[in-house]
């Protein structure tokens, strides 16, 4: 279904198996089940929904960085216990996991994704929309750019008048994140809106290559 583009009858489908009293898709991501997620950022990128794309790409990511986290306490634990064969395991994985299929999925969708918001910005970025870019005049091109540039200049002043911008934004950002009774913070969820509005998308699917050049595991 998702395939055919059906994301929608799939996530209906999905939540007879899911959590009752929680929407399927929250279940699943809770779950870590990346198959579901590669699968819908494939549907939503060939309906060029850049927005939902990203999120789903960008909870994959999340998974597997949380994958590693959650060994930190393995460590101490195998320096103790001198468990040294399945430490040397563990560190080969962690060298290699992102060499896995669902990560290579993922990053290959962000990438494609990131260059479709270069190559033809969205209207959350500059009010016109993917593709419209292409049909302006010469003129037309112009005084966009000339807008654009204005619009950076602005932003650049608001940011030295109000001098302590940057850690107001750092405490808007802690705020926003909800502690768990034992301490853990949680940090705020990823919505694909605001991902879409980057004003520098190569940086960001240079995110996703890197550690496809460094961490990936060796070819056969």
């Amino acid at each position: 279904m998702l395939r055919a583009g059906m994301v929608g009858r799939a996530e209906e489908i999905c939540a007879f198996f899911t959590r009752e009293g929680q929407p399927a898709v929250e279940n699943l991501n809770e779950m870590q089940c990346m198959w579901f997620l590669t699968e819908s950022a494939g549907a939503y990128f060939r309906k060029k929904d850049w927005a939902r794309t990203l999120q789903k790409c960008h909870e994959v990511e999340k998974h597997f960085i949380d994958i590693v986290e959650d060994q930190f306490d393995f460590h101490p634990y195998s320096m103790k216990k001198m468990t040294l064969r399945a430490y040397l395991g563990l560190l080969r994985l962690e060298d290699s996991i992102r060499g896995h299929e669902f990560y290579n999925k993922a990053a290959d969708i962000a990438i494609k994704t990131y260059l479709n918001l270069h190559d033809k910005p969205s209207t959350a970025v500059n009010g016109i929309g993917n593709g419209e870019i292409d049909e302006l005049t010469e003129k037309e091109k112009k005084k966009l750019e000339s807008k654009k540039k204005r619009a950076a200049k602005k932003k650049q002043q608001q940011k030295q008048e109000s001098g302590g911008a940057v850690n107001n934004a750092n405490n808007a950002g802690n705020k926003d994140k909800k502690q768990q009774p034992d301490g853990d913070i949680v940090p705020p969820p990823i919505v694909g809106e605001e991902l879409v509005k980057t004003d520098a998308p190569l940086e960001e699917a240079l995110k996703f290559l890197n550690p496809l050049r460094t961490l990936r595991r060796a070819s056969p």
